[in-house]
């Protein structure tokens, strides 16, 4: 079963999430993604070719539960 939508942050204990999402897309999934962060910006996001293409949303933290919740209700 493949999962309809990924919320993952950039940083994570075992694996960062630029290379969780690359890895996800190595393996041919085309899964929307929305990326949260504290640490890096929309700009970054863009600059990174692949997560460019990846990544469908971006949201700054603190997370402005609104803007999530709108992004997430894109795929509902």
């Amino acid at each position: 079963m493949t999962p309809d939508l990924i919320i993952t942050d950039i940083n994570m204990p075992k694996m960062d999430g630029k290379a969780f999402i690359k890895h996800i897309y190595k393996l041919g999934y085309t899964i929307p993604t929305i990326i949260t962060s504290g640490h890096i910006s929309d700009t970054e996001i863009q600059n990174d070719q692949c997560l460019s293409v990846c990544v469908e949303h971006f949201c700054n933290k603190p997370i402005d539960v609104r803007v999530l919740i709108n992004h997430i209700k894109e795929y509902l």
